[in-house]
């Protein structure tokens, strides 16, 4: 037997060691995590957004508000004759 062999075998019986990884900075790691973290609250909330096919144009948000108007004046008078004194009216979108 040569002692080359013989040192082969007996490095190929040893069991191997786990290869350790390098300890990480746990302030580095939490950096990390916050900015994980803040992406993927970015990311959901401007998926959440409505995209411009499910906006209303101009066109259409001044219709509504004249049709609203409207309804109002024929509802109630006194709300004319308060609409035309005033300098601006405030009109709510429906929800």
């Amino acid at each position: 037997m040569s002692t080359e062999s013989a040192k082969a075998r007996k490095r190929a019986a040893a069991p191997r060691r786990p290869t350790q990884r390098p300890k990480q900075n746990p302030v580095t790691t939490m950096k990390f995590a916050t900015l994980l973290t803040t992406v993927i609250f970015a990311l959901g909330t401007l998926s959440s957004l409505p995209s411009s096919s499910q906006a209303a144009s101009a066109a259409e948000i001044d219709r509504d508000a004249k049709a609203t108007l409207n309804a109002l004046y024929a509802s109630n008078p006194t709300a004319q004759l308060v609409g035309k004194k005033a300098k601006a009216i405030l009109v709510f979108p429906p929800l």
